[in-house]
């Protein structure tokens, strides 16, 4: 699937997800357990509060359509009933977003997502 290895994606994700990170099986989170229970749960936290590791988008259309684009994430998300999905860009460097962090890679993170979001929703 154009370099994309899922297999090994959901593994460096389920290691970077944080200690006890936040699920649901809603549309907002509300529950918070050791991570060891996150394949129990359709929604998850997949970035700590203060640090990020992921940039992830949402494909409102087609999410395979994004392999039509330049784009390549790190893993593809997909919803068997509606073909919508996420992508994942899994980052090279975290990036620190407590008060005390640089304010730069933030803003720098910030910009490219939402340059991202655009250039898919365009």
């Amino acid at each position: 699937m154009n370099g994309i290895k899922p297999q090994n994606e959901l593994i460096k994700l389920y290691e970077n997800l944080p200690s006890k990170p936040y699920f649901s099986y809603e549309n907002y989170i509300k529950t918070v357990r050791p991570k060891k229970f996150c394949k129990e749960y359709s929604h998850l936290q997949y970035n700590h509060p203060q640090i990020q590791k992921y940039i992830v988008l949402d494909l409102d259309k087609v999410a395979f359509e994004i392999l039509e684009t330049n784009l390549r994430p790190n893993l593809l998300v997909v919803n068997k009933k509606d073909g919508k999905g996420h992508a994942f860009f899994r980052l090279k460097s975290l990036v620190s977003c407590t008060a005390k962090s640089r304010m730069q890679p933030q803003k720098t993170l910030r910009l490219i997502t939402h340059s991202l979001n655009n250039y898919l929703h365009d």
